[in-house]
């Protein structure tokens, strides 16, 4: 049986395949193709084993699919789902979760799970209209009328005793054929219209554009009970196609409102409307409520639904309680039988599949890990995986994989500790330093002799090139292969761990590079060029930079981190369309160093930005650059070409980069100035040394100037 034996195979950059001990089986490779086939062949023996659940993880959605769409492709299983709703690929989508569980039949459990839903809904929609209540300027008619009739009755008894011409006003107002000036919307009891003021509304002119009571042609009106319309005028000559409402001018609204109260009054006399200010001590004493100003009404409702609210304060907070409570209970019984399906979804999968970021936020910052959604989000997938208690767990790419990313799998506990504990480094890589047998594939399939061979003198001494990568074809519009631009132009952006470091020299010279490469005609697929960032803050300037030049790729990775760093300058700018996938011929894929692990390109520029300028001494060190893994990544991605931008002095303190760069001048492949050649005269070589020099030399991608060729001998090196 292949997990029978407790090892761990490693896998260099380049190399095929690792698998590691018991029950968590680990997958690392640099190809997708190969890094497939092992995961696929691991599954397929332990499905014939009748080894099931099998837990199914990756770093990436991209990954995840992959890995899926290759297993149903070779009929292994098709009992698989997938976790998350971020697959990009139709079939893989079919799969998750959420759309099993939607195609599931209609069963008495479906029923019961719809009732405790639309349980839990009518307790949100009581609360909220409790709440509305409370917060709200308006409370309910009956509350507002038992409080002022406790309080303040001479004001209840003037409230309900309205002269008689408001109460017509008021049954006026609530007839369709009825529209006052300035009304937003019909009221409908008395304390509404003592509110809004539609006692004054009806005694005030509001202008030319005053609204006329529509279906009345006298000034008495038409028909029906008595008093109905009355004030009613003839309507001008404009109404419009649309029906809106006439309008009536001064003269025409006055002589409507002095029928209307002749007939209810007596007298054509229209009261004034009040313009007093008073104070709410002033209106308290005065219960005259109908002869009060509509800035007095407004004062005086505050002043009562205030007192209201106050004094029903534990009453409010007892129902405040219980609808919580209701909507608790609701809530608990409707998640328990959700749950309960979607276990019996995830017992029936002999493949269960998810991203590491699915579950876990990619950084893990106690930051990031006090937010409560994360931690109960994470908690609750972690329980239902537990009590599918899957028997293994497959690690896809395991070397890029954190070790807290696994961990986080098999455990809901994720303490903010991870410096204490390493958390940085890789399963395999403990495991590893702690002694556990490895057996390591030394064969890589990837890099050209002069790229692996700085990856050979460093790290990896026993590192073996298959034949397939000795005739690899040289990079056109290049003089060589591999290069180092040696500059002296220095960093800039934020503090020494931010991820916003910037160099304007390297995000100039490579949109150059990239531009020149493309005119190539040789490097127009999607991966063929990759510019590498070792900081995100120079992903964001690289981006600009190209945006108006070429369509760029942006990595989904990157993308969720311009999410975390979007306050800060030039990235919320760009992040809408950093992930855009828009298809065009040339295209250039732009990735952090840290996000690239596990792919390939075929022409890789790597700008490492950290450069103290012409002064090491004021050198603030090389970063997270110092680090082998970072580097190890950073120098084996590329297949055919790649080239570095940096400062090699500084780069020299560290103790790997010193050996990078001692190969480097061994090759002949250092410099400070860029050599381009014409690929129909490759003896013919150009220099760049600064921004705007390939447009002038080779604007169509060939170099048609004499050579300029320059000697190790020469000033400039």
């Amino acid at each position: 049986m292949v997990l029978s034996l407790p090892s761990v195979f490693l896998d260099p950059p380049g190399r095929e395949r690792c698998e590691s001990p018991c029950n968590i089986v680990q997958n690392t490779a640099t190809n997708t193709r190969k890094q497939s086939y092992t995961g696929i062949e691991i599954l397929r023996v332990l499905i014939a084993n009748n080894i099931r659940p099998i837990l199914l993880i990756a770093f990436t959605n991209h990954a995840l699919d992959n890995i899926i769409v290759r297993v149903l492709e070779k009929k292994i299983t098709d009992k698989i789902v997938r976790l998350g709703s971020r697959s990009a690929d139709e079939t893989v989508a079919e799969l998750s979760l959420d759309k099993i569980l939607m195609n599931v039949n209609k069963t008495r459990q479906d029923r019961a799970q719809g009732r405790a839903y639309g349980a839990m809904k009518r307790a949100e929609e009581a609360m909220k209209d409790f709440m509305g209540e409370i917060v709200g300027e308006k409370s309910r008619p009956a509350q507002f009328d038992t409080y002022l009739s406790t309080h303040y009755p001479l004001h209840h008894e003037e409230l309900n005793g309205p002269p008689f011409w408001i109460r017509e006003a008021l049954d006026n107002s609530q007839d369709h054929d009825f529209e006052h000036p300035k009304k937003q919307a019909k009221p409908k009891t008395l304390i509404d219209f003592w509110r809004e003021g539609g006692d004054l509304a009806f005694i005030t002119y509001a202008g030319p554009g005053a609204a006329a009571p529509r279906g009345s042609s006298t000034p008495a009106g038409r028909g029906g009970r008595r008093g109905r319309n009355r004030g009613a005028a003839q309507p001008n000559n404009s109404t419009d196609d649309a029906g809106t409402a006439p309008t009536m001018d001064r003269a025409t609204w006055t002589n409507a409102r002095e029928t209307f109260f002749e007939e209810i009054c007596g007298s054509r006399a229209i009261p004034s409307c009040p313009t007093t200010n008073r104070n709410i001590n002033q209106l308290l004493q005065d219960p005259q409520m109908w002869s009060m100003s509509k800035a007095e009404r407004d004062r005086l409702n505050a002043h009562l639904n205030q007192g209201m609210l106050e004094g029903s304060q534990q009453e409010q907070l007892e129902e405040f309680e219980r609808l919580k409570e209701r909507h608790r209970e609701a809530n608990v019984e409707w998640k328990e039988i959700q749950d309960k399906t979607k276990l019996e979804v995830l017992a029936n999968a002999v493949i269960i599949g998810c991203t590491t970021n699915g579950i876990v936020p990619p950084s893990l910052s106690q930051q990031q890990y006090s937010d409560p959604r994360c931690i109960l989000g994470a908690a609750k997938l972690t329980e239902l995986l537990r009590s599918v208690a899957p028997r293994v767990l497959l690690v896809e790419e395991a070397g890029q994989v954190l070790e807290a990313h696994i961990l986080a799998k098999l455990s809901a506990d994720n303490p903010g500790i991870g410096q204490i504990y390493q958390f940085d480094r890789s399963l395999m890589e403990r495991l590893s330093s702690s002694g556990l047998r490895m057996s390591r594939l030394d064969v890589q399939r990837r890099m050209r002799p002069e790229i692996s061979e700085l990856i050979r003198c460093t790290l990896y001494e026993s590192l073996i090139d298959n034949d397939a990568v000795m005739g690899r074809p040289s990079i056109r519009g290049m003089a060589k292969d591999v290069f180092f631009l040696d500059h002296r132009h220095a960093e800039g952006g934020a503090g020494e761990e931010s991820v916003s470091k910037v160099n304007t020299f390297e995000v100039n010279m490579i949109k150059d590079l990239v531009l020149h490469l493309l005119r190539q005609g040789a490097y127009t697929e999607t991966g063929d060029i990759v510019v590498l960032c070792a900081y995100l803050g120079q992903l964001v300037k690289i981006r600009k930079a190209l945006a108006s030049e070429v369509i760029t790729v942006v990595d989904e990775r990157d993308a969720a981190q311009l999410v975390d760093h979007r306050d800060e300058e030039d990235v919320a700018g760009i992040f809408e369309g950093a992930v855009q996938q828009v298809k065009i011929s040339s295209r250039v894929l732009l990735r952090t160093v840290d996000n690239f692990q596990g792919e390939e390109g075929r022409v890789v520029i790597l700008s490492l930005v950290r450069n103290s300028g012409g002064n090491p001494a004021a050198s603030k060190g090389i970063g997270f650059l110092k680090s082998k893994n970072r580097t190890n990544v950073a120098l084996s991605r590329a297949k055919e070409g790649m080239y570095i931008l940096g400062n090699a002095d500084d780069l020299a303190r560290s103790e790997m980069w010193s050996g990078v760069i001692a190969e480097l001048k061994r090759q002949d492949a250092i410099g400070p100035a860029l050599p381009i050649a014409c690929h129909r005269h490759p003896e013919k070589v150009t220099l760049i040394n600064a921004p705007g020099q390939i447009a002038l030399h080779s604007p169509t991608g060939e170099n048609d100037l004499t050579s300029q060729m320059l000697s190790h001998d020469d000033p400039r090196y």
